[in-house]
């Protein structure tokens, strides 16, 4: 396993500890549903990151190839 790969699994831990134990206890009163929002969208931006290099690989296999 590569270090990008390591870092990004350590990223998505963090992010599931955050998203778990923030809203429960900061948050408890108010404020759940706009953390909650922000981190959705910090969670997508960052997939799409790291599935940005992706397009640049090309096997020849897969959906849309006739050939």
């Amino acid at each position: 396993m590569h270090v990008r790969e390591k870092t990004w699994i350590l990223v998505a831990a963090i992010l599931v500890a955050v998203d778990v134990i923030l809203p429960y206890t900061v948050f408890r009163q108010e404020g759940a549903w706009t953390f909650w929002i922000i981190i959705t969208a910090l969670v997508l931006a960052g997939g799409v990151a790291y599935t940005s290099s992706w397009k640049d690989r090309t096997t020849g296999s897969g959906r849309g190839n006739a050939s």
